[in-house]
């Protein structure tokens, strides 16, 4: 599946009352990815790893939680 393929479904695989995620080390995932999960879990999501996530550049704790005003702990180095 192609990456656009994939944060563009990427919304349609979550579930909405989903309170973590880890993304460890998928180096594809993108800002773009990252928009298309707060589509339907910025509400309840309070756990967010993306560590090794290259493809994120949209890290700082402000833009994150913007995204996800629930977040308590989230995980970015790369």
């Amino acid at each position: 599946m192609l990456l656009n393929e994939t944060c563009r479904h990427f919304s349609d695989l979550t579930d909405l009352r989903m309170k973590q995620c880890s993304l460890f080390g998928i180096v594809g995932v993108t800002d773009k990815c990252l928009e298309a999960l707060s589509l339907t879990c910025s509400n309840t999501l309070t756990t967010l790893d993306v560590n090794g996530c290259i493809g994120i550049k949209k890290r700082s704790r402000d833009e994150l939680l913007q995204m996800f005003p629930k977040l308590q702990c989230f995980k970015v180095h790369s």
